[in-house]
This record gives structure tokens, C-alpha cells and sequence, in this order.
């Protein structure tokens, strides 16, 4: 395989959707009024959200046929809603490495082994 560019947007919705159905109700990712007061414009995705649509994108274009044997991703700086987020995915052996980049640059980082 060789370097794969994808883009990716969570929406607001999405982030609504997925606080309520793990818990995870932070005002941040929830409270538009939070995230303003935080310097946002809008709510924050989750990681795991944000790790769960890479996941199933990479499923769909045939790049993760199976579940990974591993995954590792740092979380660098927030994703917010409706923000276009460019992918990188680049080959290293027996994992891939990712970038997710927003407007502020790198926001997740990690690797994916097969």
C-alpha cells in the first residue's frame, strides 16, 4: 500500500449522538455555550469518535479488512464540529501510520497494526 490522502468531517450531530450513547457528557462536547467560553466556535468531537469514523473509513476503501491487532493514537488538540480533516495514512511494514490534520495542523496522531 502506499500514502492515502482522505478527508473526514464529524458533525454536530454526530458529536451529539455519540456523548449520549457513551456518557460522556463534558460541556465541551455538548454545550455550544461551553465550547465558546473554551475559545471554540463550536462543540469539540470526542477522540474515540473522531478514531471510530477513521476506522470505518478505512473499511470502506478496502484499507482495514479485519479489525487491527493494535491501535495507538495521541490525541494532540481539538476537533471541532464541522471542521474538514485531512488523513494521511502511509504504510510502515505491519502497521500504518496516521495523521489527522485540522485547521491548527496535527490533531491525532498514531499507528494501526495488521
Amino acid at each position: 500500500m502506499r500514502e492515502q490522502l482522505f478527508t473526514l468531517e464529524i458533525t454536530e450531530t454526530e458529536i451529539q449522538a455519540y456523548a449520549a450513547i457513551s456518557g460522556d457528557n463534558n460541556p465541551i462536547h455538548v454545550d455550544k455555550a461551553a465550547a465558546l467560553a473554551a475559545g471554540f466556535s463550536t462543540p469539540c468531537a470526542h477522540g474515540m469518535l473522531v478514531t471510530g469514523k477513521l476506522m470505518a473509513l478505512l473499511h470502506d476503501k478496502n484499507i482495514l479488512s479485519t479489525a487491527p491487532k493494535r491501535t495507538d493514537f495521541s490525541y494532540l488538540s481539538p476537533i471541532q464540529a464541522n471542521e474538514q480533516l485531512k488523513i494521511e495514512v502511509s504504510p510502515a511494514g505491519s502497521y500504518s501510520k496516521v495523521n489527522i490534520s485540522n485547521k491548527a495542523g496535527l490533531a491525532i496522531k498514531g499507528t494501526i497494526e495488521f
